[in-house]
This record gives structure tokens, sequence and C-alpha cells, in this order.
């Protein structure tokens, strides 16, 4: 009688024979980037609600105008799912640097488990 790990590895010497591992292999790296691509849409927009927020705190508390917006800049980010080359991370003309950051840390380039998990 066979053993499990015999078994184990009868079945992973007939997966690497099989014709089609190719296709599995490029389906997977297909769903892969797919999913991080949404991962990516999830992140930005959580740091684009993220920063509108902290504009209509600040708002409130100082009757400003405005909190005006400077575009995005781009990061590195390392996920579970993946590595992101360039997450568009929205910027303030202004106080930047007094924001606290709750998505992502500010300098780190793997995201807290916790969030990452969420997306």
């Amino acid at each position: 009688m066979s053993t499990i790990a015999q078994v184990k590895q009868q079945v992973e010497r007939i997966w690497v024979a099989s014709f089609q591992t190719d296709l599995a292999d490029r389906l997977a790296a297909h769903l892969r980037q797919h999913a991080l691509l949404g991962v990516q849409a999830a992140l930005e927009t959580a740091l684009v609600e993220e920063l509108e927020t902290h504009r209509q705190h600040r708002r409130a508390q100082h009757h400003h105008a405005a909190l005006q917006r400077s575009g995005t800049y781009t990061r590195q980010v390392l996920t579970s799912h993946g590595f992101i080359p360039d997450l568009h991370v929205p910027k303030l003309r202004s106080g930047n640097a007094e924001r606290a950051w709750h998505v992502l840390t500010r300098y780190h380039l793997a995201m807290p488990l916790l969030l990452d998990q969420a997306l």
C-alpha cells in the first residue's frame, strides 16, 4: 500500500507530465494579474476616500475654504497578492506632512497584514 508521501509524489509527477500545465500556469498568472489590478483599484479608492475625509475634517475645524489637492504621486507597495509598482497616492498642495496615514503607513513598502487581507 502506498504512503501519503508516495501518492503526493505520484500526483505531482502526473501533474508535471500533463499537457495542460502550461495552460494552467498561464491561467493562474492571468488571474493573479487581474486580482492585483483589483487590489490596486480598491487601494487607490481607499486612499482618495481617506484624503477626502481628512479634507472635510480640516475644513470643519478651521473653516478653510478648501485644502487643495495637488494630483498624485506613485509609490511601490508589496501585497500578499503581488507587487504593485505604480500605486497612485493622492496628495494635497500643502499639509501632507501633518496628515495622519491610516490606509498605508508612510515610507513602508509592505501593506499592514490586516488591511491586505481585507482587500
